[in-house]
């Protein structure tokens, strides 16, 4: 079965890769864990593209999105991470930073390696 996302990606749904996706969370929780939990899922194969397809959620303990600055130093230390587990060239994705209070949910979503 086929997936398709509102960007226009269609990933196959029968590649899910749940041992990369736990490594990769892991990764993320021992690097950042001060910081965020994560939830990634990684799928080996996008329709008609040699890529895969990386979606990593994280969510985090702190309102750093609340000040601009803070969450682009966050989502620059997220990104090293993500690149060195999956080289820029081989897949596309997005990372989404979600803060969620009593009362108030924020996000902010920003793509990650190949444009398509």
């Amino acid at each position: 079965m086929q997936k398709s996302l509102d960007n226009n990606i269609t990933y196959v749904e029968s590649s899910f890769n749940l041992q990369s996706s736990k490594a990769t969370e892991k990764v993320l929780t021992d690097s950042l864990g001060d910081y965020l939990t994560a939830d990634v899922k990684v799928y080996d194969k996008i329709v008609n593209k040699n890529l895969k397809y990386v979606s990593v959620i994280l969510f985090l303990k702190k309102n750093y999105l609340e000040d601009d600055s803070q969450a682009k130093e966050l989502k620059s230390m997220v990104t090293p991470i993500i690149y060195g587990i999956f080289p820029e060239k081989t897949f596309s994705g997005k990372i989404k930073m979600v803060y969620r209070s009593d009362s108030n949910m924020q996000m902010q979503t920003s793509s990650i390696g190949q444009d398509l």
